[in-house]
């Protein structure tokens, strides 16, 4: 299957982006330079995270909680799982598995 061409922008966020928001996104860039997916990831609050969607339009969001405002169907993503480590690996084929349906 062909991966997208462009870099896949990825936010991760939790209520202060310290330690939730830190983890999701060392084990989500792990796993995408395993697979080398060309990537960007950033993390915010929750109270950053609107406009964080507004200005940069990521292709995925994760979260450990709930975030505070909906999303687009798709954008969103629950990250407890990447963060606890219970269905860590499932979750992140998944999100591999939506990087290779993106359009360039």
């Amino acid at each position: 299957m062909d991966m997208v061409n462009r870099k896949v922008k990825i936010v991760v966020a939790c209520g202060a982006a310290i330690a939730q928001s830190s983890m999701l996104q060392m084990m989500i860039s792990s796993y995408l330079d395993k697979k080398k997916v060309n990537y960007e990831i950033q993390k915010c609050t929750f109270y950053e995270l609107q406009n964080k969607v507004k200005s940069w339009d990521p292709d995925f969001v994760y979260t450990v909680g709930q975030p505070p405002f909906q999303m687009r169907e798709g954008l969103h993503h629950d990250g407890m799982s990447i963060f606890t480590g219970v269905g860590r690996d499932k979750t992140l084929d998944e999100l591999y598995d939506m990087i290779q349906k993106l359009e360039d």
